[in-house]
């Protein structure tokens, strides 16, 4: 009688016959081995998302970064899918789709840094608002859920609302709380381009009870998405609330 292990055809155990010498017996265990690691070794490789904090696998971006490109320069946005993976998916497919045809996409507000002991009708430091202020154009959406919402920090890209708008902060903004979807970030050596968009004219403008400044011309912007390799190249080359509504 043979008993069979279930992951091979050969035989463990044998109570008569010949017996075996002990180097078939290596070679038939070297076989053993090779197909329990070949197994097992198939059914890890699926999925070691469980082994990353954090990360995962089956939801690995293809693009970490989009590119919103104006005449004063591009500004890059890293996707903040750790904390906002909707909001960053949609902003992702939407740059993709509409890329150089991006029909409505404008900046339209641009906020200094207020100066010290300017204090607004909330309570908060302002006008003005250090911002720059964005809004998607033809297909939006402005039902964007409420997603990963830490205090704002410079260089943060937010969603106002639900959207279409979107704003990217000059200077920290804590006294706003945790009331925006942070779905992107520019880093520090990229933000030269968002200084410069804030030093356009504007004009002075009263959004409900909210003092602000337009720019005078919209900026329109396009789209573009950044796969990693040409995230890398970038970086080799160095290169509050319904205050923030607008018509």
């Amino acid at each position: 009688t043979h008993i069979t292990h279930p992951m091979s055809f050969l035989p463990l155990h044998q109570t008569d016959g010949p017996r075996t010498p002990p180097r078939t017996m290596a070679a038939r265990a070297a076989v053993l081995l090779a197909c329990a690691l070949a197994l097992f070794g198939e059914a890890r490789a699926v999925d070691r998302s469980d082994a990353f904090i954090g990360y995962s696998e089956t939801t690995r971006p293809d693009s970490s970064a989009i590119a919103l490109r104006t005449s004063v320069g591009d500004i890059v946005v890293r996707l903040r899918d750790d904390i906002s993976p909707r909001t960053a998916r949609y902003f992702r497919e939407f740059a993709s789709a509409r890329s150089a045809r991006c029909t409505g996409c404008e900046f339209h507000r641009a906020e200094a840094i207020p100066e010290p002991g300017a204090i607004d009708n909330y309570g908060g430091p302002g006008p003005p608002y250090a911002l720059v202020q964005g809004r998607l154009g033809l297909g939006s959406r402005s039902d964007l859920p409420k997603e990963g919402a830490p205090l704002v920090e410079r260089g943060d890209v937010c969603v106002v609302g639900g959207g279409p708008d979107f704003f990217i902060a000059t200077k920290a903004h804590h006294e706003w709380g945790n009331g925006h979807t942070v779905f992107g970030k520019v880093a520090e050596r990229d933000m030269p381009v968002v200084d410069a968009i804030v030093r356009l004219p504007v004009l002075e403008q009263v959004w409900g009870q909210t003092h602000v400044t337009a720019l005078a011309e919209k900026l329109p912007f396009t789209m573009a998405t950044l796969a990693p390799t040409k995230l890398a190249d970038v970086d080799d080359a160095g290169g509050g609330g319904n205050m923030l509504r607008g018509a």
